[in-house]
């Protein structure tokens, strides 16, 4: 069998030996390197542990520049490479085996004067108590059905497969969002609640038609956890009959309608008690407050997607029990 030689890219003429690396053309006389090198200095160990202090330890960096012995810009460009690593790196919680309930929310925030939403979701094993967060999606404008969508979209398609439940505050389309899924929908109890219930004031009795507003509150939660199907027509009629008061607030009488309309999606955890479905968004609330405390300095839609999921990769899990373990 004949020996074939290397050629020369220049000439495509036989290429000779020049040393321990570099070959030369034989017609022309150029050399190369077989095996080239990056030039200039070799890049340093990238300092994992700089986030976690940062983000977990809350040390600041003027703190760290005097540990490691280095200026403040030092400590920052080794941070910003941390992060950079981090992010880069796949990542996905490793789920226990069976059917998940999705708990998601929206964290608003503006940046010259425009308004951004980091999407937040959560997945929670049926059997379990623990909430598994997935990596956030920051999109321009206000919370919207089809931005939901996009969010979603970023969701392994073998995961999303055992996806049973969706719970969510009742943002605009999120009823359609789940019959599209096939997935049965549990709305916030905390949301309608703090939704009647408003700002009273430092003096409670200067709060306008105080009785019906209190009627219509009372009527709402015990409705949340009623067992009795009798029992909650009942509360059900008598919450008519109080926004129908000329007294009622307008946007009491409106958010008790809106209950009204959609009682069913409020009680799917008692109608699927196996499933042990939260009924409260807590999980993602104390996320948020976690989250907002450690980008309260950003300045800019990048570096906040970067320290959220930065952030949410180092605390990747939260508790989150079902309703039957909740206070009512």
């Amino acid at each position: 069998m004949p020996t074939l030689h290397a050629k020369s890219s220049c000439c495509e003429a036989k290429a000779q030996r020049f040393g321990g690396r570099r070959r030369r053309c034989s017609n022309c006389g150029r050399t190369w390197s077989i095996r080239p090198k990056r030039r200039g200095p070799k890049p340093r160990r990238v300092a994992k542990d700089l986030p976690r202090q940062v983000l977990l330890d809350k040390q600041t960096t003027r703190q760290l520049s005097r540990t490691h012995h280095c200026s403040l810009s030092t400590i920052h460009r080794r941070l910003r490479s941390a992060l950079d690593q981090l992010i880069r790196q796949p990542d996905f919680p490793a789920l226990p085996e069976g059917e998940l309930v999705l708990v998601v929310d929206g964290l608003w925030f503006s940046f010259k004067r425009q308004c951004w939403v980091l999407y937040n979701m959560a997945l929670k094993p049926l059997g379990a108590n623990t909430a598994y967060f997935l990596d956030p999606v920051l999109l321009p404008g206000r919370e919207h059905v089809e931005r939901w969508k996009q969010a979603l979209d970023t969701i392994r398609p073998s995961i999303r497969e055992r996806v049973r439940a969706l719970v969510s505050d009742g943002f605009r389309g999120s009823k359609g969002l789940a019959l599209e899924n096939v997935w049965l929908h549990q709305r916030c109890h905390f949301h309608v609640l703090a939704q009647l219930q408003g700002r009273p004031g430092r003096q409670k009795r200067s709060i306008r038609a105080k009785p019906v507003r209190d009627a219509i509150y009372q009527d709402v939660k015990e409705a949340l956890v009623m067992t009795d199907k009798q029992q909650l027509e009942y509360l059900q009629e008598h919450l008519r009959q109080q926004t129908n008061r000329p007294d009622c607030p307008k946007r009491i009488r409106g958010v008790a309608r809106e209950f009204l309309r959609n009682v069913d999606f409020f009680r799917t955890y008692l109608r699927h008690p196996e499933l042990k479905l939260p009924a409260t968004t807590g999980a993602i609330e104390s996320m948020h407050n976690l989250v907002r405390d450690t980008v309260r300095r950003i300045r800019s839609p990048k570096s906040l997607l970067q320290w959220a999921t930065a952030f949410i990769r180092l605390h990747p899990t939260i508790t989150c029990n079902g309703r039957n373990l909740q206070q009512k």
